[in-house]
């Protein structure tokens, strides 16, 4: 069995981790897996790449991605699809799926209100907070709105210091930082989920 050292920290080593796991099921674990048709696939990371537009890195765990095919999934500014076909059901699906996810995250009457770029990113920075044993009254993802911002607002009145945003690799248009400013609600903003939580627990 090869050993790869990685590190949670930095991130060092994933890949290869990802890697040696895809190549050991591809070659002594090839005749054992049954594959599905039914495509299942996680979305690691979404990025804008020069020349190549949205790039997005995927891990496929069951059935097959081919050229051509119509994918519809949740982006920052809501569904989207690389697709101009007639793909209403397929987006209404992916709302109604991404809506139940969060709803069904267990959240805390105190708390601060996290906001990250999709829901795995929101999964993430969840479980960070209960590793620092931080509770979350609130949860979302996208850009950060001013209906955000509001509901954070709600925190000045049970705990000030929860009053507050932590906002995990999405943007704060300028607008809605001066609306938070004008709520007494403080947007801690980063890339990088570690950043972000050195950044709250030093505040």
């Amino acid at each position: 069995m090869p050993i790869v050292p990685i590190s949670a920290y930095h991130g060092d080593g994933i890949g290869n981790l990802i890697s040696c796991i895809l190549e050991y099921s591809q070659t002594c674990l090839s005749q054992k897996l049954a594959i599905p048709q039914e495509l299942d696939c996680t979305i690691l990371e979404v990025r804008d790449m020069p020349g190549f537009r949205t790039s997005i890195d995927v891990v496929i765990k069951n059935g097959i991605l081919k050229k051509n095919d119509t994918i519809v999934l949740m982006g920052k500014d809501g569904v989207m699809s690389h697709s101009d076909e007639d793909i209403d059901q397929l987006k209404k699906k992916a709302e109604e799926q991404l809506k139940i996810a969060v709803m069904s995250l267990t959240k805390n009457t105190i708390g601060v209100y996290v906001q990250a770029s999709h829901f795995n990113a929101l999964e993430t920075a969840l479980e960070c907070l209960k590793k620092e044993n931080i509770p979350y009254s609130g949860v979302n993802t996208g850009p950060v709105q001013k209906e955000d911002a509001e509901k954070s607002a709600e925190m000045l009145k049970l705990e000030p210091k929860f009053a507050c945003i932590l906002a995990y690799g999405v943007t704060v248009d300028q607008e809605v930082q001066q609306f938070a400013d004008l709520k007494g609600v403080k947007i801690f903003q980063s890339e990088n989920i570690f950043d972000l939580m050195e950044s709250f627990l030093k505040s």
